[in-house]
């Protein structure tokens, strides 16, 4: 079992090593990348998994109860593809402002069964979803003492480079320490996602 906590880098060093480690990854079926020319993105069609070597999809964001506490959240999910063999990697985590506390976990899986067909986004990793497209996504994890589950729907068309300048609007529930569901909004978030061929970088970029 790997353990990928820490920095970008050392994360994706371990999504590659998940990607080339069996059992956990699977034989991938994508289609063959023919070359590596820059192809026009295009929404919804681009928000889901590609024939790529490593791709995510990354949500962050700040959400508030109604009495006015607030807490941050990271969600991302990670995939890798060596050769034949593909894995994934997510990420969760809450800033609990109101209890003074940090929490976080991961999850670590073969491609089997993760991908769906229901959205251009459809991944579910153990119970941990993403789901959606174009401009609109339900996100759902949780770990011992936060249950997470938000719809984030953009104000404002995406920008494909590095500088967030669209705007999202986040309803939603969690479960905190205490057991009691708590509603949800967002003032802030910021949703990226990437992929990264040999020679090709493409990023869809939706936040503040």
């Amino acid at each position: 079992m790997f353990v990928c906590l820490g920095g970008l880098g050392r994360l994706l060093t371990c999504v590659v090593l998940l990607a080339v480690s069996a059992p956990a990854a699977v034989a991938y079926q994508g289609t063959a990348v023919l070359d590596d020319a820059p192809v026009p993105i295009a929404f919804p069609r681009d928000d889901g998994p590609h024939d790529s070597t490593i791709e995510w999809w990354y949500f962050t964001g700040h959400v508030f109860t109604q009495d006015g506490d607030r807490y941050g959240f990271e969600y991302v999910t990670f995939r890798a593809r060596n050769g034949n063999l593909e894995g994934y990697v997510s990420h969760f985590a809450v800033t609990d402002n109101p209890n003074g506390r940090f929490a976080y976990n991961q999850r670590i899986q073969g491609s089997a069964g993760v991908a769906g067909d229901g959205a251009a986004l459809d991944l579910d990793l153990d119970g941990w979803t993403m789901h959606g497209g174009n401009g609109e996504f339900a996100l759902g994890a949780a770990m011992p003492g936060y249950d997470l589950r938000l719809d984030v729907e953009t104000t404002k068309p995406a920008a494909l480079h590095d500088l967030p300048v669209a705007r999202y609007k986040i309803t939603g529930v969690m479960v905190a320490p205490g057991g009691a569901k708590t509603p949800l909004l967002g003032r802030r978030a910021e949703h990226r996602e990437g992929r990264n061929r040999a020679v090709q970088t493409q990023r869809r970029t939706s936040g503040l």
